[in-house]
């Protein structure tokens, strides 16, 4: 759920924890739809009531009255790496006999605790508010884990009837970016009519893992950018749009500035800086050509000439507007 508004403030103490774009280092959440907008996609367990709706937003609730135990789960590789992982969630908790967990569960180790199991007792009842939990897991990066969010009502025996809300689960990584030209990775949306690139490896493979073909289907490496600044070269910026389910990127500050003064977040949010590359052409670089669509109120970008050539024959102005060269990239 992307904003707080559940019923339940106060902290879950995790045994063991110690106290969680721009590109010049990689963050990426291995979580996936740890704000359960998607329902129970990624997430593997047995529950009864399972995700909730509140005022239009979603969350995960586990036991209540009734109900012996509930789990849910989700397989994560923390990156060898990583030189900052942490997690983060809400929670609320609903005492009444019974017991609660968030735990993290090594996979090379028979499922052991990394950190202690995080149980929650009489002691952690939030008392109808929200409770807000950071925890350090880099310790442990290059291990395989299990993350695990549980509620156990002693076989459903009266008087044991706790319940637990979880949401906006994340675990963090931060990777240190290259000074190396890396692939820039392109998808099709046959859903949204539209192209989206990026630059990290692990948003590859988490859209690869959690949207289906139709929504978002990998297509190949468009071509090569850099993960932090070399010479000669800029910013290429990102921008979401809610609206009309796309991205935006430009090199031009002074385009970025417009479209944040004219525009409001639902339309274009700026999510920072992409990638970087060449604004003018260099030695050894291509053009990065750009479209836009009237129709799909999306762009295109392609780094081949073969396919700028196809798009401008085959589409009328209002499909797709060749609009120039947008940037330089490495051949």
């Amino acid at each position: 759920m992307k904003s707080k508004n559940l019923f339940f403030t106060l902290a879950l103490v995790l045994f063991g924890f110690v106290s969680n774009s721009n590109v010049q280092a990689a963050d990426v959440d291995l979580v996936k739809n740890g704000d359960f907008e998607s329902g129970t996609a990624n997430w593997q367990g047995d529950t009864t009531t399972g995700i909730v709706n509140s005022n239009g937003e979603q969350f995960t609730f586990l036991g209540t009255k009734g109900i012996s135990s509930e789990i849910y789960q989700q397989g994560i590789s923390l990156p060898s790496n990583a030189t900052d992982i942490k997690i983060r969630f809400n929670y609320a908790f609903d005492f009444n006999g019974g017991m609660g967990m968030v735990a993290i569960l090594d996979e090379n180790d028979g499922l052991a605790p990394l950190t202690g199991i995080a149980f929650v007792d009489s002691s952690d009842d939030t008392g109808g508010y929200i409770g807000y939990v950071s925890g350090d897991l880099t310790a442990f990066k290059g291990k395989n884990v299990t993350l695990v969010i549980a509620v156990n009502n002693a076989g459903g025996l009266a008087g044991f009837d706790s319940s637990l809300y979880v949401d906006n689960i994340s675990i963090v990584a931060t990777t240190p970016a290259t000074d190396e030209p890396v692939n820039l990775y392109r998808f099709w949306s046959a859903k949204y009519s539209g192209h989206f690139f990026t630059a990290s490896g692990n948003e590859k493979n988490h859209v690869i893992t959690a949207y289906s073909d139709y929504v978002w289907k990998y297509e190949n490496v468009a071509y090569q950018v850099f993960e932090q600044q070399v010479t000669d070269t800029y910013p290429v910026y990102r921008f979401w749009s809610a609206k009309y389910s796309g991205h935006f990127y430009t090199i031009s500050e002074i385009e970025k500035a417009s479209v944040i003064d004219n525009y409001s977040d639902d339309i274009w949010k700026y999510e920072g800086v992409a990638y970087y590359t060449y604004k003018t052409q260099q030695p050894n670089t291509k053009p990065v050509y750009r479209f836009w669509s009237s129709k799909y109120k999306h762009h295109f970008y392609t780094a081949s000439e073969a396919e700028k050539n196809e798009v401008i024959s085959k589409y009328d102005n209002y499909t797709w507007k060749y609009e120039g060269i947008a940037w330089y990239v490495v051949e």
